[in-house]
């Protein structure tokens, strides 16, 4: 069971864009997040599908998790109760190809599914993992560019494209969305499948302070109005040489 997540319903205004808008900084700064399909990269997340895509329609036949459209890249929930990870990419001839991976099981609504989608460029694979588990590969020529048409496209959560004709609204829950510019291996994500467990020591907890670089909302959320506590600590490094914890 998860902590907290986002409800995201079959509807146009319920998904979460992570992209760029008409600032000319704002665009500068998401160029890395922008440009991410160009190399290495990871997609995870957690989602419990409430209902199963409908078939009908192609229009309806997915659950867009983290995609990015153009020709649609990311993580996808089908109507066949699989989950999927495509990535575009372009051969010799500068034809465009579709490399995805379709999880060799079903999974059912109205369970947690942890979900990590990886792109290897200089092995030329792609890879899903659900739960810890490797659910199947996909290969493309090693080395290969992406498709590079995708411009200063958004990337979904929650959606394919609402402007689109493949909008592939979700029906569920999303946890713990992570974008990573690297390809995790095998052991990586079960580190991290471990790491997003529900905290074992949560039971009979009753004040918990990370100090992770957000003191104002770390005092309020105990519930002493923090904009009256007094002696107020300064920002060091963490444990961890982490700054401003």
């Amino acid at each position: 069971q998860r902590d907290s997540a986002v409800g995201i319903n079959l509807q146009d205004t319920n998904y979460i864009t992570i992209g760029p808008n008409l600032s000319a900084s704002y665009i500068d700064n998401y160029r890395p997040l922008r440009d991410l399909q160009n190399k290495d990269y990871t997609l995870s997340l957690w989602y419990k599908p409430f209902s199963v895509p409908k078939d009908e329609e192609p229009t309806e036949l997915q659950h867009g998790l983290i995609v990015k459209p153009g020709f649609h890249i990311g993580l996808t929930y089908s109507s066949d109760k699989k989950f999927t990870m495509s990535h575009q990419w372009k051969n010799e001839a500068d034809e465009n190809k579709l490399a995805a991976v379709i999880s060799k099981w079903s999974y059912s609504p109205n369970n947690w599914y942890h979900v990590v989608g990886t792109v290897n460029r200089k092995e030329g694979i792609v890879a899903l993992y659900i739960n810890g588990k490797e659910a199947g590969t996909a290969t493309f020529d090693a080395n290969a560019p992406p498709y590079e048409k995708f411009g200063l496209n958004s990337w979904y959560v929650g959606a394919g494209n609402p402007q689109g004709k493949y909008a592939w609204f979700c029906n569920g829950a999303i946890d713990e969305v992570r974008f990573y510019n690297k390809a995790m291996d095998l052991e990586t994500v079960q580190k991290l499948y471990s790491f997003e467990q529900p905290d074992p020591y949560g039971d009979g907890l009753m004040v918990f302070m990370p100090f992770d670089g957000d003191l104002e909302n770390a005092i309020k959320n105990i519930g002493y109005n923090g904009a009256e506590h007094t002696n107020q600590p300064a920002m060091t490094r963490d444990r961890f040489g982490n700054p401003n914890s």
